[in-house]
């Protein structure tokens, strides 16, 4: 059985690597649209326990210019991303989520840019259970 620990470590190593990747994009994304780009990086199929999958990218149904977002990345990853646009007044930001499933729970973490939220690896969601 994997621990919450291992898979952790793993998906915070590909982070490393692939969060510069995004800010890059979103950086020139913004300087030609004037906005963050929001949009679901996803596995192909449920990642449970830290496998790897390939991925695609979903924009959100308003994003017109997904295609902008020219964002590829060679490896398979064992997590999703949703990334979302923050705006106040004329500041921008987004905040990048990521969720990864272990033993049948949930964690999730934020990395924010300018006006985005960062938060440290949290349980999300507990398994039902049927007590009484």
């Amino acid at each position: 059985m994997v621990t919450l620990t291992q898979v952790k470590t793993k998906v915070n190593s590909v982070l490393q690597d692939i969060y510069p990747k995004i800010l890059a994009k979103q950086e020139a994304y913004f300087a030609k649209h004037g906005r963050y780009c929001q949009l679901l990086i996803t596995p192909e199929v449920v990642v449970i326990d830290g496998v790897d999958s390939t991925f695609k990218k979903r924009f959100a149904t308003y994003e017109k210019n997904g295609v902008d977002f020219d964002f590829s990345y060679l490896s398979k990853i064992p997590f999703q991303i949703e990334i979302y646009q923050h705006q106040r007044n004329k500041e921008f930001g987004f905040t990048a989520i990521v969720t990864i499933s272990v033993n049948g729970n949930s964690y999730r973490q934020a990395k924010g840019y300018n006006l985005g939220i960062t938060q440290g690896w949290h349980l999300v969601e507990e398994p039902n259970s049927d007590s009484n």
